[in-house]
């Protein structure tokens, strides 16, 4: 094992990896700074995903199994990031995103990412400040933020996000808040500079253990939903809230919430 990319490390402005089939299986990057367990990327290196597996990589910090630092590329067309596990307080039990300006951006068109699990936020995916993720289909599940007995603060059971999302389909679903979390089953986002653009899709099935947002919780940004549905049918707590100052929800077009929203 090693700080960063026990398997695969990409640096420079041409490296680019291409994967339309096999397994990437176990990397381990160690120690309380260790990143991206499988695969590390920095500079303006690109991974087209199109098939194949990356499961079960595991990181001292974050990125379980992906770790992405400046403007590195993510693409996937098919596939799966599976089983990823961050241990430190940056997070992201499958994908971590740095912080940089106008930084990493992670494209998802289809395929799955799932049962990522971190001790601190975002079960499968933490987003930094200045990263951005495109989700135009697929399915984002089963991720678990929080995961520790020792109570903390800790949030987005799928996805947080200091960045930018946008959704324009796919689902994000059954994310959940372990013993050590409290808010943002499905979707966490904590910061001014986050911002959630959700233009169609699906959120559903998250759960929390504490103060509310079983599918949502917007602490500081905003969540914007112009189309698809946060569905908080059946949710174990209110399915958005939105405790920040400044947080803002706003739903217009032919975006729809069902269940409670707190403020």
């Amino acid at each position: 094992s090693t700080p960063y990319g026990a398997l695969i490390t990409m640096t420079g402005s041409d490296a680019t990896f291409n994967m339309y089939d096999g397994i990437i299986i176990g990397g381990e990057a160690s120690g309380a700074t260790g990143r991206g367990g499988s695969v590390w990327m920095t500079d303006t290196t690109k991974f087209c995903l199109r098939g194949g597996t990356i499961k079960n990589g595991k990181a001292g910090n974050a990125g379980g199994n992906i770790c992405l630092e400046k403007q590195a590329m993510f693409t996937m067309h098919g596939g799966k990031i599976a089983d990823g596990f961050a241990a430190g307080e940056l997070g992201g039990g499958n994908v971590y995103m740095d912080e940089y300006t106008n930084g990493s951006s992670f494209t998802m068109h289809s395929g799955t990412i799932s049962g990522g699990k971190a001790v601190s936020d975002g079960g499968n995916i933490r987003m930094n400040f200045g990263a951005a993720f495109v989700l135009n289909n697929g399915t984002i599940k089963d991720g678990v933020a929080g995961d520790t007995t020792v109570q903390n603060y800790t949030c987005g059971g799928n996805v947080h996000s200091f960045g930018t999302f946008n959704m324009h389909g796919g689902i994000i679903e059954n994310g959940s808040i372990g013993n050590g979390g409290s808010m943002g089953g499905n979707v966490s986002l904590y910061n001014t500079t986050a911002r959630f653009n959700m233009a169609g899709g699906i959120i559903r099935g998250g759960s929390c253990r504490m103060w509310g947002g079983s599918n949502v919780r917007v602490g500081t940004g905003t969540f914007h939903i112009s189309g698809g549905m946060v569905d908080g049918t059946g949710a174990n707590n209110s399915s958005i809230i939105v405790d920040g100052n400044p947080g803002y929800l706003m739903v217009d077009g032919t975006g729809k919430c069902l269940g409670e929203i707190l403020p």
